[in-house]
């Protein structure tokens, strides 16, 4: 199977790293094609409490869910937030500032409010980072 297509092969390179792309490209679609019947199929079976991010793999997962729930993990280092308003980021357990995960393992002088949303941090006059909080609040590695 690795050979080139002029020496009768299909021309892939890595195979499984082929097909983890393509079910992370599943993942994608069911992630932000909410009104398609994929889509609302997997989210009532597999997280009809959270997002596509969030959810579980499951008790009893079909193989083509536990091979979608893996490639997540491709999709969530890819992934970038659009900050907006902050008011639909958790700041601890969201993965929303890149090369970072969960905040929440970098903080330990504070006491955290694990429900506490990124729109805490910003100003709504003004539109702009609070600072002080933000210095207060996060690592510098990731306050810089």
């Amino acid at each position: 199977m690795r050979d080139s297509k002029t020496d009768g092969g299909m021309g892939f390179k890595d195979l499984k790293l082929f097909n983890m792309a393509l079910l992370a490209k599943k993942g994608w679609s069911i992630m932000n094609e909410e009104s398609t019947l994929l889509h609302k199929i997997y989210k009532t079976k597999h997280f009809p409490n959270t997002e596509f991010l969030n959810a579980k793999l499951g008790y009893s997962p079909s193989y083509a869910w536990r091979g979608i729930w893996e490639a997540k993990k491709s999709l969530k280092m890819g992934c970038r937030w659009r900050v907006g308003k902050g008011s639909e980021i958790n700041l601890w357990t969201d993965y929303w500032v890149p090369n970072h995960r969960q905040l929440k393992h970098s903080v330990h002088e504070v006491e955290l409010d694990v429900s506490q949303k990124v729109e805490s941090l910003i100003d709504t006059n003004t539109r702009w980072w609070h600072v002080e909080k933000v210095n207060q609040l996060l690592p510098a590695t990731v306050a810089a």
